[in-house]
Formats: structure tokens, sequence, C-alpha cells
């Protein structure tokens, strides 16, 4: 499984996580700084990658919401503001979080979105509820 660490996040989420074994790329390093999210979600679904992102509005800007849902796109958001007072802390709430979530990864459909709450709480975008709801 290939992540991609969108540009809003931190480019060194992605070494970290390479440094953990996973197959991690920065959005800078493969789509540049500006790229709109219209353009690089429709390649990312194309190859099966799975995006790390903190922008939780992508499932509220039509144009964004169509391309992640029609070419399959599986996100993962976290909290806009990652816990922790360090950068060393934030970047090991990160890591904790994905060791939780990769569990839940291993089953996700194509077009899932799942949140990370603040204390690791893995949840799922549910457009029949319009809310999110635990992952299991």
């Amino acid at each position: 499984m290939t992540v991609l660490v969108d540009q809003c996040l931190s480019h060194k989420i992605a070494v970290a996580l390479v440094a953990c074994d996973w197959d991690a790329r920065a959005m800078s390093s493969e789509y540049g700084q500006d790229c709109p999210d219209t353009v690089w979600l429709p390649q990312v679904g194309k190859r099966g990658w799975v995006v790390l992102t903190g922008d939780k509005m992508i499932r509220k800007r039509p144009e964004e919401r169509r391309a992640f849902e029609q070419h399959g796109v599986i996100g993962v958001f976290v909290p806009n503001a990652i816990p922790g007072q360090t950068p060393l802390a934030r970047m090991a709430w990160v890591l904790q979080a994905l060791a939780k979530v990769e569990r839940v990864l291993e089953r996700a459909k194509r077009g899932t979105m799942l949140l990370i709450g603040s204390r690791h709480s893995v949840s799922q975008w549910s457009s029949d509820a319009a809310a999110w709801v635990k992952a299991r």
C-alpha cells in the first residue's frame, strides 16, 4: 500500500513512514506545491494509493468529493491540529495512529474516507447518515 502525504501535512511524515518501512510519498515530490485536488485525486485513485490528509473539506467541495468518489480514493483524515507540543511528539502521534488505522485499511473499500480522532479512534464517513461513524 502506498500512502501519499498531502501538502497540508509535513513532508517529514512521508520520510518517517518510509523509515518505518511504509511505501510513502510526499505530495510536493509527486505533484508539486500547487496541484489542484481535482487533478491529483484521479491519478491517486488510478494507482490505488491511500491519501493521508488534514483537509476534511474535500468531502464538502463538490468537485473534489466527486473526484474522490469516482476514482475510488481511500482517504485517511487526521485532526487539523495534530496532538503534541513538539514536532517529535506530533510525528509519534501520527505513527501511532497509522498503526491502528492500518488494520482498518486492510478491509477498506475504494472510496472510503476514514477519520482518526485525537485519541486514535477511527471513524468512517457514511454518506447515508451524512456523519462520521465508528469504523469496524
